[in-house]
């Protein structure tokens, strides 16, 4: 990562101050979705502590968002559901180091990450294999 940039959490409780900079990322959530996400659904999620928010700053810009949850299994799964942003290369090892010493703080012995086929590649470099492949049929009827 760049001298500057650093990755935070970002609690429920200050998600509101932190929103006007993470809206274009939360948007592409909801765009990549397909129609099966709503913003605002999102950020309720999101506030009722359904998810962890985690951005990448550096200086005053979000480089990148990403969204995880615990899953209620017998290994506390950590579970990177959403990540959108831009330059990964200075940042994706940093988040996902991140995200892996807090999970494991909270009693998670395995992290997921669910994703675009193309992060395949650049997640292999930190350990991460691929596990299964979801198929979709973009309309049922």
């Amino acid at each position: 990562m760049g001298n500057s940039a650093f990755v935070t959490a970002i609690p429920a409780s200050e998600f509101e101050s932190w929103r006007p900079k993470l809206d274009t990322h939360l948007a592409s959530f909801c765009e990549r979705s397909g129609g099966s996400l709503e913003i605002e659904r999102l950020v309720s999620d999101i506030m009722a502590e359904g998810y962890q928010v985690w951005a990448v700053i550096d200086g005053n810009e979000v480089l990148a968002c990403a969204l995880t949850f615990l899953q209620d299994d017998a290994k506390k799964t950590c579970v990177i559901s959403h990540c959108s942003g831009r330059d990964y290369e200075q940042w994706a090892g940093q988040l996902l180091a991140t995200i892996r010493v807090w999970s494991h703080s909270l009693g998670s012995t395995k992290l997921e990450a669910v994703t675009r086929s193309g992060w395949e590649k650049v997640l292999r470099k930190f350990g991460m294999v691929k596990t299964h492949v979801i198929l979709e049929l973009k309309e049922n009827g």
